[in-house]
């Protein structure tokens, strides 16, 4: 069963900015219980991953308009979260966020997981943040930036790739890093934990810090 959560709800009666403002925030919690893997889809904005209990995972969604104005209120009520369950996964969408003309529209997504559940996340544009999170993690990125921050104990692998920017992993009191155009890679598979960092960016930097 498909879960819906409005963002109308919170933005009803608001008079119209004459700049930037913030609009509010969407809260929602979910049980972790029988869960493995949280993707995530989500098209433009930031998102952040953080550590959070073990039995349930927690979404905050901040809605702010940058240049005020009725155009970007009108479409900050088409936002709306939906997520279901599919097996050991749930999935989380954004949807409602103009493709084009958003007048200044934009949000941030704050997710708090069980640090041992696996995360797939999948973005257009923006920058995403994962820190403390110990089980596998997966990101694609069209453009934008990218920051993982992890106990190096617990990770096995990490695989980073970089069309057009820099790609830097630091472990171990070393780094590595790549950039330029055409698909840079960093590989390094000798760590000692369970957990596997992939990260696929079109445009922008990595940065990937075991501590």
């Amino acid at each position: 069963m498909r879960a819906v959560l409005l963002i109308a709800a919170l933005l009803a009666g608001l008079p119209v900015p004459a700049r930037a403002q913030n609009l509010g925030t969407l809260e929602g919690q979910w049980p972790a219980q029988d869960i493995e893997e949280l993707r995530v889809h989500f098209p433009v904005g930031e998102l952040i991953f953080e550590a959070g209990v073990a039995s349930e995972i927690r979404a905050e969604l901040g809605v702010r308009c940058r240049h005020g104005g009725s155009s970007c209120v009108e479409r900050s009520k088409k936002l709306r979260l939906v997520t279901h369950v599919a097996g050991r996964t749930r999935y989380l969408d954004l949807e409602g966020m103009p493709k084009f003309g958003s007048h200044g529209l934009e949000v941030t997504l704050r997710i708090a997981v069980p640090k041992t559940l696996a995360v797939d996340a999948e973005m257009g544009v923006g920058d995403f943040r994962a820190d403390g999170i110990a089980g596998d993690l997966r990101v694609e990125l069209g453009v934008g930036d990218v920051t993982v921050l992890a106990r190096e104990a617990g990770v096995k692998s990490v695989n980073l790739t970089v069309g057009i920017g820099d790609a830097t992993l630091s472990h171990g009191g070393s780094s590595q890093a790549v950039s330029g155009l055409l698909g840079r890679k960093v590989r390094w598979s000798d760590g000692v934990g369970a957990a596997r960092v992939s990260v696929e960016l079109g445009v922008g930097d990595i940065a990937v810090r075991l501590d």
